[in-house]
């Protein structure tokens, strides 16, 4: 914490830790909520299993919304066990 003293620190805090986090000097800057479910079914137009997109393509559009290249975090993400993930072409 001492090297980061001038630097802005973000978590994305488990609620349970907010008084442990305050007791270190963070503070809420804003509240966001997670969802999760069950589908089934079938899939929209338009909705494909994003493994049927190019992962470059994935990347490139990435780029225009993170300011990071990030390919061993989304390779992760779509690969989660348990998961799926889908694109919007």
């Amino acid at each position: 914490m001492a090297y980061l003293t001038d630097h802005n620190i973000g978590l994305d805090g488990v609620v349970a830790q907010q008084p442990y986090y305050k007791r270190h000097g963070f503070r809420t800057a804003y509240h966001n909520l997670r969802y999760e479910g069950v589908v089934g079914g079938i899939l929209p137009e338009g909705v494909v299993e994003i493994s049927k997109v190019p992962f470059e393509e994935l990347l490139v559009y990435d780029a225009g919304i993170f300011p990071a290249a990030r390919p061993q975090f989304l390779k992760c993400w779509i690969e989660q066990p348990e998961g799926i993930a889908l694109a919007v072409i």
